[in-house]
């Protein structure tokens, strides 16, 4: 039997994630927004305010949270001040804009799933999401949150 990629359950999670990242973006672009830089508005919403620690939990390198952070800062969605510690280390912080945008795409991210369970059923989504995070569990060092697994802090 001929091996073809598109057949196997990974290569249809990767094409699934892209189409995922795709409508998102698509639709937070109303906000000014694509999708790697909603993600790193919601992820700080959720206490992530270094750039080591968005690099950390988003799995890309600190250059390329670098260039998103700066055009959050330059759209005057976040601002960076100084580590009350280390002086080496900037805090990000949300603006008021940041805040109301971050609002937004929590919003946006709640129809969104809310639409595809309309479209595929709350059952099937459950068991889809039930089976990705026990894949995830079993294959990887990363926990639900996407975050590597590491010294408990």
């Amino acid at each position: 039997m001929k091996f073809v990629i598109d057949d196997v359950f990974p290569a249809w999670c990767n094409r699934a994630a892209f189409v995922f990242r795709s409508v998102f973006s698509e639709r937070a672009e109303v906000l000014g927004l694509n999708w790697a830089e909603g993600v790193i508005l919601l992820k700080m919403s959720a206490g992530h305010n270094t750039l080591a620690d968005l690099s950390r939990h988003l799995e890309h390198s600190h250059p390329a949270i670098l260039r998103h952070i700066d055009k959050l800062e330059e759209l005057g969605f976040v601002e960076r001040t100084a580590h009350p510690d280390d002086r080496r280390v900037k805090i990000l912080v949300m603006t008021d804009k940041g805040h109301q945008t971050t609002k937004a795409l929590q919003d946006m991210a709640r129809s969104y799933s809310k639409e595809i369970e309309e479209k595929f059923g709350r059952d099937r989504v459950a068991a889809a999401t039930a089976l990705l995070k026990d894949i995830v569990a079993e294959y990887s060092n990363i926990d639900f949150m996407g975050c590597p697994k590491g010294k408990e802090e």
